[in-house]
């Protein structure tokens, strides 16, 4: 039971202490060898301009809803920290916190299962790690100036998952209520500092109320109803936080906020099926066909040890229910988003459905050979999205260079002309030619917003070139009549300085291929 999960790790066993040393020992190593890639300073387009400034980009934040991202990242300005500059402490701290909550949620749900078995413990084990350590994943590791908030959304999903749990299986009403408020708060932090992690929150619940042996089908049902309707309150607290705060004018409206009109809501879930092939088919990451085959093969385990050990078929329907649930939970920051973006990056708790089928196998059949099959299945794939995630990161690492290059080319030809003519350039406007380039040849996984060319981005361009130089340009507006006459409608696809670089006084007109 959960209470009793609590209770003995509070009087934990010294010889059980090295067993889950090991664990965390292991889940570390595997995120460390996996992610060590991104300890190298890196960029994401918000990175540049965070580097170049003092502020952490506080307002895009709070125009993103994450008032708890917004107030830390203001503290941490305040002290005179640049996220994007200690990016590798937080990149670090991130793996610590994966591996850390993998192990923890491993060990109560063996508290829970009553299970001991080391192949119970490795496919369980490995399951949990799936949620926080996957390719759409890796995408949070390419914003490195917000590892920081990632660890802190996911931290307090899993602590409401946990405080509600408990809340449920005591008695005293105090004690409940507090715990129950414990569960509200930590996922009102979670959401207030990343949306997307409501969904590990549903897989999470899910997961839990399944492998509670000691209630029936009718209980597991009624449990998971409720700390749905605990997750509900929380985006519902969310959303009216981010409202209160646009009406006390302490942040701007926005396009990106939540929509609950009813027809675009249920325009979005018109977008959200018509993507459903392009998900399914690798989303840009996985070869076509390795995510149908690795959630058939979970389904077809599932229904193949119902029959061979005649397992209950209501329990097995249930593990079905809650698998499909934890998918559509996924999604639900976009039934409600005003941007439609269906990036990898938001999609995360999508692995949680496949989690889920995993453990229900475990914890409905003590078998050796379910033991062992699952066992090999998960951390296969498992692997699998390790090896795809360090492809990510080298193709990321090896597009920054060719940004860089980029940047100190443009550059390269400023300096020629103050030599040349002994005017200094201050300013810089930048636009796109009539179909930009976006992305360098030789890069894969471009997708979304993922290995995409920061110099192609309007936020990010000017900080990008500063940053590669050691430059303070500051921003100008494209001139119309020069825009017209050197410009407008023309195409390169590669850099050509004397056709994309027109000098006006103290300024650079450039126009990015």
């Amino acid at each position: 039971m959960f209470e009793k999960g609590i209770v003995s790790m509070r009087k934990i066993d010294r010889t059980i202490f090295p067993k889950w040393l090991l664990v965390l020992v292991v889940d570390f190593a595997l995120v460390f060898l996996t992610c060590s890639l991104m300890l190298n300073v890196h960029f994401s387009p918000d990175s540049y301009d965070i580097w170049t400034t003092t502020d952490n980009n506080v307002d895009v934040h709070l125009r993103d809803g994450r008032f708890i991202t917004a107030a830390l990242y203001r503290g941490l300005a305040i002290l005179g920290v640049n996220v994007a500059k200690t990016q590798s402490v937080f990149a670090l701290e991130f793996m610590l916190t994966v591996a850390f909550l993998a192990m923890g949620l491993t060990y109560f749900a063996m508290q829970r299962m009553e299970r001991d078995e080391t192949s119970t413990l490795v496919a369980v084990n490995a399951s949990f790690l799936l949620i926080f350590h996957n390719a759409f994943i890796a995408e949070w590791y390419l914003f490195p100036e917000v590892m920081l908030m990632y660890a802190i959304s996911v931290s307090g999903a899993v602590l409401a998952v946990l405080a509600y749990l408990y809340a449920e299986r005591i008695g005293k009403k105090g004690r409940k209520a507090g715990s129950v408020f414990v569960a509200f708060l930590a996922l009102t932090i979670a959401l207030g500092t990343y949306q997307v992690t409501i969904g590990i929150y549903v897989a999470l619940l899910l997961i839990f109320v399944f492998i509670d042996m000691a209630v029936s089908v009718r209980e597991r049902v009624i449990l998971a109803g409720k700390g749905l309707i605990l997750g509900a309150g929380g985006c519902i607290v969310n959303v009216a936080i981010v409202k209160l705060l646009t009406l006390l004018h302490i942040m701007e409206p926005t396009y990106r906020g939540a929509n609950l009109n009813v027809g675009a809501v249920m325009e979005n879930i018109r977008k959200i099926i018509e993507k459903q092939p392009e998900i399914w088919s690798g989303h840009g990451l996985f070869p076509r066909y390795v995510l149908p085959i690795y959630f058939m093969l979970a389904v077809v385990l599932l229904l193949f040890f119902r029959q061979r050990n005649h397992l209950s078929g209501s329990m097995t329907a249930l593990a079905l229910f809650f698998a499909a649930s934890t998918y559509i939970g996924s999604y639900i920051p976009h039934f409600v988003t005003s941007d439609f973006w269906l990036s990898q990056r938001t999609l995360v708790p999508i692995f949680g459905a496949f989690s889920l089928l995993m453990i229900a196998i475990i914890s409905l059949d003590s078998s050796p050979k379910a033991r062992y099959v699952t066992a090999v299945v998960i951390v296969t794939f498992l692997l699998g999205n390790s090896v795809l995630m360090e492809s990510i990161f080298s193709n990321h690492l090896a597009m920054d260079d060719l940004d860089r290059t980029y940047a100190k080319a443009i550059h390269a030809s400023i300096e020629k002309h103050t030599r040349q003519t002994g005017i200094d350039i201050d300013y810089l406007a930048i636009e796109r030619d009539a179909y930009p380039t976006w992305s360098y040849d030789g890069i894969d996984y471009v997708t979304y917003d993922m290995n995409v060319r920061n110099i192609l981005r309007s936020w990010s361009n000017i900080g990008l070139i500063n940053t590669a130089n050691g430059t303070d340009y500051q921003p100008a507006e494209m001139d119309a009549e020069i825009w017209a006459q050197y410009f407008d409608g023309k195409n390169w696809d590669r850099f050509s300085p004397d056709e994309q670089i027109v000098f006006n006084g103290n300024t650079a007109y450039i126009v990015i291929y």
